[in-house]
């Protein structure tokens, strides 16, 4: 009988029965009528629809949704059902959700996350809406999701931040991702990062440098500092 109703009328009467007996309509509906259904209730009966299916379930349903709409329903959420949710969608659709979300949500929410969810939604996420929702998390959660970004999109999370936060990032990222990054950081992130990482770690790093780039940076580097990472490189290097 239910796949006769259209269903807006179906949305009209799931928002009149009780708890109970919606979840056993919405049992016997596919995922494409539920986003029809939810789509048509008021805001707030389509969060509570939307809670009382298991997150797999609501994501499927969610992602027949027009993105506005399955963002704003997403937003509506708690954050412990919202990244319940976002954790079983399409990596695309995750992101863009949580593109919409305050700073500070958008971190709450993907501190939620497992690891390899996180790590697909991360990259997918546009850089200054990320490189905010991360400096809204504690260092130890900044540090362990930024172990998952690309190179790239490590790159260009560094070259964003200001030195303060630059320096205590870099500070408690492994040394591999520090060094693995460098190439890819603007000049001004490149001297930056080397000023504040240990002498023996910053001189392998200039040493690996193209001569050109590598001379620019002690350049700009305090004279303390460019003296103490000479005396560390080897001396084919340092007449290159």
């Amino acid at each position: 009988m239910l796949t006769e109703i259209h269903p807006y009328k179906k949305a009209i009467l799931l928002a009149a029965v009780g708890e109970r007996d919606r979840l056993s309509i919405m049992e016997a509906m596919t995922p494409q009528d539920i986003g029809i259904v939810l789509s048509a209730l008021p805001p707030a009966d389509s969060v509570t629809t939307l809670r009382t299916l298991d997150a797999a379930r609501g994501a499927q349903a969610l992602g027949h949704m027009v993105p506005e709409e399955r963002a704003i329903t997403i937003e509506a959420l708690p954050t412990k059902d919202r990244a319940a949710i976002l954790t079983h969608m399409e990596p695309d659709q995750a992101a863009y959700c949580l593109s919409r979300l305050s700073a500070e949500e958008c971190g709450a929410t993907l501190r939620l996350f497992k690891d390899e969810p996180m790590k697909a939604v991360l990259n997918e996420i546009p850089s200054k809406v990320r490189a905010a929702a991360l400096l809204a998390c504690p260092v130890k959660f900044r540090v362990r999701a930024l172990a998952m970004l690309s190179v790239t999109a490590l790159a260009a999370f560094l070259d964003a931040l200001d030195h303060m936060d630059l320096t205590g990032t870099v500070k408690n990222l492994l040394q591999p991702s520090i060094e693995s990054v460098i190439p890819h950081l603007s000049l001004d992130a490149k001297v930056k990062v080397i000023g504040c990482i240990p002498t023996s770690d910053a001189s392998r790093v200039v040493q690996k440098l193209a001569a050109p780039e590598g001379g620019d940076v002690l350049q700009r580097l305090p004279i303390e500092s460019c003296a103490a990472i000479l005396r560390c490189v080897d001396d084919d290097c340092i007449y290159a």
